[in-house]
C-alpha cells in the first residue's frame, strides 16, 4: 500500500513538473469556476486531482467541445454524473482552458492540423457565444405575422 502512495504521489510530481505553469492556471480556472461547489475561497488545491487527469488527455484536443467531453468525463469520473451536473455546464471552463492550452503550447494543437491564431480563437469564441444565445427559430406563423405588419407600415 505505502509503494502504491509512493508511486502515485511521483507520477503527480510528473504531471505538474511536465505541465508546469499551465498545470496550477487551469487548477485555477477550474477552481473560480466551481462547477461542484467546493470552493471556500482557502482551499485551492481541490481541484489537483482533476486537472492531473484533464491535462494529460488534451494533447488530441481539436475544439473547444472536445475539451468540454473531457473535462465533463473526467469529472464524471471522479464525482458521479449526478454531482458533476450536465455536459453545458462546462463550456466556460472548456473555452479557458482551451486557450490556456493553445498559449502554453504555441498555439498548436492536434499536431499540426490545426493553428489556431489569435485571430480564429476570438472568431470561434464569438461564434459560441452567438450558438449559445440565439434562442430557437421562430414558427412560420410568428415570421407571417411579422411580414404581414411590415407590409402594412
Amino acid at each position: 500500500m505505502l509503494k502504491r502512495l509512493q508511486l502515485s504521489m511521483r507520477k503527480n510530481r510528473l504531471v505538474k513538473k511536465k505541465f508546469g505553469a499551465l498545470f496550477s492556471e487551469v487548477e485555477k480556472v477550474l477552481f473560480e469556476a466551481d462547477p461542484i461547489r467546493i470552493n471556500f475561497g482557502f482551499n485551492t488545491d481541490e481541484y489537483e486531482a482533476e486537472v492531473k487527469t484533464i491535462l494529460p488527455r488534451l494533447k488530441p484536443s481539436c475544439s473547444v467541445q472536445h475539451v468540454q467531453q473531457i473535462i465533463y468525463e473526467e469529472f464524471c469520473n471522479w464525482f458521479g454524473k449526478n454531482i458533476a451536473g450536465q455536459r453545458k455546464e462546462y463550456l466556460p471552463i472548456a473555452r479557458n482552458i482551451w486557450i490556456l492550452w493553445n498559449k502554453h503550447n504555441g498555439s498548436k494543437v492536434c499536431r499540426g492540423r490545426f493553428h489556431a491564431s489569435r485571430n480564429s480563437l476570438t472568431i470561434m469564441r464569438k461564434r459560441e457565444e452567438i450558438l449559445e444565445n440565439s434562442k430557437p427559430f421562430a414558427s412560420i406563423f410568428e415570421l407571417s405575422k411579422k411580414a404581414d405588419k411590415s407590409q402594412i407600415s
